[in-house]
C-alpha cells in the first residue's frame, strides 16, 4: 500500500515485479523448444521481451514518485540526482562491461568508449559487448531528461509537450542518421532501441506517478473489495503478448520485426503495465503479496545484475564449457547475481550515495 509521504514510497511488490520482468527476458532468450512446451506457450515465451517494457514503465513511475516534487534545475540538485542514478546503475555495469571487453580482447577505443559510457545503444548490436546493454542507453537517456521533463510539467503543465519534444528530437536524429552505418540505421532500430522510440513507455510511468502523487490519500485506494486494476493490468499484458505471438507466428519471426508488433509493444502494452502497477500500489491482492515476499524482493534487488549477466561472456562460457542446461544456468546466474548484490552492488551504492561533495547542499 502507498504511504502518505509518496516521496519516501517503498512498495515491495514493485521490487518483486522487477524479478518477474528480468525472468521474462531470460525466458525470451532461453525459451525451451516448441516440441517441449507446445506451440502456444513457445509463442508466448518468444515475446517475453516485454520484460524490458515493464522495466521502462516502472522506471518512469518510480523516478517520478521520488523526484518530481523536489526537482530543481540547479547545479547542486542535479549533481545530487545524477550521483544517485550513477550509484544505482553504473558500478556493477562498469565492472561487468570492463570484464567483458577484456575477455573479448576488444582494443578498439571507440567501441570501448561507447560500451563503457552506456552510449553503445545508439549504434547497432555489432558495437555492443553486452547485447542487452542497448536498454541501458535508453534508461540513461531517460535519467538525463527526467529533471527537465518534471520542471516543464510543474511550470507549465507541459508533460504532453515534453513527450512531443522527445519524439520530434528523435525524428530529427533518425532523419539525419538513416542509412548511416550503425547510427540509427533504420526506423525499426530507432523505434525499438532508442529513447526516442521507447519514450512513451516512460511517460506512461510518469503519468501514473503524477496521478498517485496528486491523489496520495485514500482516493488512491480501490473503493471496492475487488482487485480491479491489478488483474485488469495482468489481463491486458497477457492479451497483448498473445497478439504479439500471433503476429510472430504469421510472419515466422519475432513480432518486433513487424510494424504492428512495434506499435503493440511501444504504445498499447505500456498503459496495461501502468494499470498493473497502479493495482499493486493501491490494492491488496494475492499477486501483490507474492511479489512482496522477502525472496521476491531480494531477487528484485539483484535483478539488475541478473539482467546484465544472463546473456554475455559469463553465460556463454558456462553453456559452452560446462554441462549445465538452461535451467541450471538460470539458477546459477541468480546465485551469482545475489552474491554480487550483497558483496559489491549494495555496498557500492551506499558508499557513492553517502559521498559528501563540497558543492552539494542538503
Amino acid at each position: 500500500m502507498i504511504q502518505r509521504d509518496a516521496t519516501k514510497i517503498n512498495i515491495p511488490a514493485l521490487t518483486g515485479l522487477r524479478t518477474i520482468a528480468a525472468y521474462f527476458v531470460f525466458l525470451y532468450h532461453y525459451a525451451p523448444s516448441e516440441a517441449v512446451i507446445g506451440r502456444f506457450i513457445y509463442g508466448i515465451f518468444r515475446e517475453l521481451h516485454i520484460g524490458v517494457t515493464i522495466f521502462f514503465v516502472l522506471s518512469g513511475f518510480l523516478i517520478t514518485i521520488r523526484y518530481y516534487a523536489t526537482t530543481k534545475i540547479s547545479l547542486p540538485w542535479l549533481i545530487g540526482y545524477f550521483k544517485n542514478r550513477f550509484a544505482r546503475i553504473y558500478p556493477v555495469f562498469f565492472c561487468t562491461m570492463a570484464a567483458t571487453l577484456i575477455v573479448q580482447g576488444n582494443q578498439h577505443p571507440i567501441s570501448c568508449l561507447l560500451n563503457l559510457t552506456m552510449t553503445g545503444g545508439f549504434l547497432n548490436n555489432n558495437y555492443l559487448a553486452i547485447p542487452q546493454a542497448w536498454s541501458l542507453t535508453v534508461e540513461e537517456c531517460f535519467y538525463m531528461s527526467a529533471p527537465f521533463i518534471f520542471f516543464i510539467a510543474r511550470k507549465s503543465k507541459g508533460l504532453i509537450l515534453s513527450l512531443v519534444t522527445v519524439y520530434l528530437i528523435g525524428a530529427v536524429l533518425i532523419g539525419l542518421g538513416l542509412n548511416e552505418p550503425g547510427y540509427f540505421e533504420n526506423i525499426s532500430q530507432a523505434m525499438l532501441r532508442t529513447y526516442f522510440g521507447r519514450g512513451f513507455e516512460f511517460f506512461c510511468g510518469i503519468y501514473l506517478g503524477l496521478f498517485v502523487l496528486k491523489n496520495n490519500n485514500s482516493k488512491v485506494l480501490s473503493r471496492s473489495g475487488v482487485a480491479i486494476f491489478t488483474y485488469l493490468g495482468v489481463a491486458g499484458i497477457f492479451i497483448v503478448t498473445v497478439l504479439l505471438s500471433m503476429i510472430a507466428a504469421k510472419i515466422n519471426n519475432t513480432a518486433l520485426s513487424h510494424p504492428v508488433g512495434i506499435f503493440l509493444n511501444n504504445f498499447i502494452l505500456p498503459p496495461c503495465i501502468a494499470v498493473l502497477i497502479y493495482g499493486l500500489v493501491s490494492e491488496r491482492t494475492s499477486l501483490g503479496k507474492f511479489l512482496s515476499l522477502r525472496i521476491m524482493v531480494f531477487l528484485g534487488k539483484s535483478s539488475y545484475t541478473f539482467y546484465l549477466l544472463h546473456v554475455g561472456i559469463l553465460s556463454g562460457i558456462l553453456l559452452k564449457y560446462t554441462p549445465i542446461n538452461n535451467i541450471e544456468l538460470f539458477v546459477l546466474i541468480n546465485l551469482i547475481s545475489m552474491a554480487i548484490y550483497v558483496v559489491f552492488e549494495e555496498p557500492m551504492q551506499k558508499f557513492i550515495k553517502n559521498m559528501k561533495l563540497k558543492f552539494i547542499t542538503n
